[in-house]
């Protein structure tokens, strides 16, 4: 059985779901561990003496039900960073069995042996989300990183700005905040800043964080896919972006998209990096410079990708279900050479 831990409205797992089902793949089980507690029942017995024996199972559908001996795959599709607030606080007498239904199933999805996880493990997802560490380890893997500064002291920010005209300004974590006023969601993007207005923003502000880098002067953004040794890569043409404006995520569809395939060296540069930062799949973002030169700026290890699938006709999806039916016929054999039963090949 594969287990696909998502959101339950997540077109991502949708194709992936819908190509395992044109593979020929039914044995799937799919969990959003927030509405887990009305949906499924679950179970993790410890014995003295036996193995511990795990199930999730369907509260619809007893048939429906993955445990401990008929798992095959997990595909963590739900990144943390979009998991809601209800189930990282503290609870009310309300919600205590709703969050600690959510915690006893991550933690248990959590414990399963990580080579069931086709495209990575949550944990080492959540250590190769971290920005600073991304930048220390591209730069040993002899990727070029444009100029960068993180710091609250003003002296430090101006002595980085010196000789710049343009400088981006970026969330190094939160993507989303609250307004205090209306208390609706804002999305941050990031921005390109000239570069004496944001000092008379300091100025006035006095305490301040930022994530800043030089801004590189683009012909496209590149987005590079990678689910375990497979590259899908896929230039976007962002020449037609504002000079002051880099992110061009909110108008995605407005701008071509075309599968092509990187040099060489800057395959090594990937698979290197992913090896150091123990990730089976990265989601590269690089700039491209009129040199053709190829400009780091983050790995997501768990991100978004579909709409690259609809822009060029690249069936993703399919490149995932087919490695989620690798992993689980390379788990059955191995379950059967542990019990004792030959494999014919």
């Amino acid at each position: 059985m594969i287990l696909i831990i998502t959101s339950e409205f997540d077109p991502h797992a949708d194709s992936v779901i819908y190509a395992l089902q044109e593979l020929g793949e039914n044995e799937f089980i799919r969990i959003d561990l927030e509405t887990a507690f009305t949906h499924f029942d679950f179970g993790i017995n410890f014995n003295y003496g036996k193995t511990p024996y795990w199930f999730i199972q369907s509260k619809l559908n007893s048939k429906l039900c993955v445990n401990s001996e008929n798992l095959s795959a997990v595909w963590w599709r739900r990144s943390s960073a979009f998991y809601k607030t209800d189930h990282l606080t503290l609870p009310t007498i309300d919600t205590i069995d709703n969050v600690e239904t959510y915690w006893m199933l991550r933690y248990l999805i959590e414990s399963i042996n990580p080579i069931y996880f086709t495209l990575g493990h949550p944990f080492q997802m959540r250590l190769a989300d971290n920005k600073i560490k991304q930048l220390i380890i591209a730069k040993e893997c002899g990727f070029l990183i444009p100029d960068t500064v993180l710091t609250n002291q003003f002296d430090n920010f101006n002595d980085f700005i010196n000789n710049k005209e343009n400088v981006i300004i970026k969330p190094i974590k939160s993507n989303i905040v609250i307004d205090n006023e209306t208390l609706e969601e804002i999305s941050l993007k990031t921005s390109v800043n000239k570069t004496d207005e944001l000092i008379d923003k300091i100025n006035f502000n006095k305490i301040f964080s930022l994530f800043s880098q030089y801004a590189i002067k683009k012909l496209a953004d590149i987005r590079v896919t990678v689910l375990n040794r497979k590259i899908i890569s896929c230039k976007i043409d962002t020449s037609s972006l504002p000079t002051n404006e880099v992110d061009w995520r909110p108008n995605t569809f407005d701008f071509n998209h075309s599968i092509f395939d990187l040099p060489e060296t800057i395959e090594t540069m990937i698979f290197k990096f992913m090896d150091l930062m123990n990730i089976r799949s990265g989601y590269f973002d690089f700039g491209l410079d009129s040199e053709n030169n190829y400009w780091f700026i983050e790995c997501n290890p768990n991100a978004q990708w579909l709409w690259i699938e609809l822009k060029t006709g690249y069936k993703i999806s399919f490149d995932i279900a087919r490695q989620l039916i690798e992993t689980k016929n390379t788990s059955c054999q191995q379950h059967l050479q542990e019990i004792g039963v030959s494999v014919v090949k």
